[in-house]
């Protein structure tokens, strides 16, 4: 009896399902559905977890972006109405010096 209980434990799953019943199939099958079910559900959330997070921080460069681009404006604002008074200083000194 030791010899068969032994061998019993070392054949594969699918073996010791082959003398099963069929509603013991059955349920097998719903459990590991419903395993796989988990699974694909965890991954979901998993998913959007990680979409929301790349999509603030997707704004979050825009915001930055945004930011840049004024920033960006106002410097060259800045160095043009520079240019006009140097121009200007230039043309003072070239009249009347």
């Amino acid at each position: 009896m030791d010899n068969f209980a032994g061998r019993k434990k070392s054949l594969p799953n699918s073996l010791l399902l082959q003398h099963t019943s069929p509603a013991t199939k059955l349920l097998e099958k719903r459990r590991q559905m419903f395993e796989v079910q988990e699974a694909l559900n965890s991954q979901k959330e998993e998913f959007s977890r990680r979409e929301d997070a790349f999509r603030r921080q997707e704004e979050g460069l825009r915001r930055k972006d945004l930011e840049l681009q004024e920033s960006l404006i106002k410097f060259n604002k800045f160095l043009q109405e520079n240019e006009v008074i140097k121009l200007n200083i230039i043309n003072y000194y070239i009249i009347y010096i």
